[in-house]
């Protein structure tokens, strides 16, 4: 695993790079695509375009 900070080649699973002592636990995160997919529908697309349903009421006893 490179380090962004210092360029150095750790080795992999290691918390902290080996030359300069900063944080590499968030490298292998996986992270959210947010040009497309759910993530891109929640933030960008017009509530609108929902098909919408009636509501289902039911009274208590039925």
């Amino acid at each position: 695993m490179i380090c962004p900070s210092c360029g150095h080649d750790n080795i992999e699973g290691m918390d902290r790079c080996d030359n300069c002592m900063k944080s590499l636990r968030d490298l292998d995160v996986p992270r959210a695509d947010a040009t497309r997919g759910l993530v891109r529908s929640v933030m960008e697309d017009d509530l609108r375009k929902l098909e919408r349903e009636e509501a289902l009421t039911v009274r208590p006893g039925e």
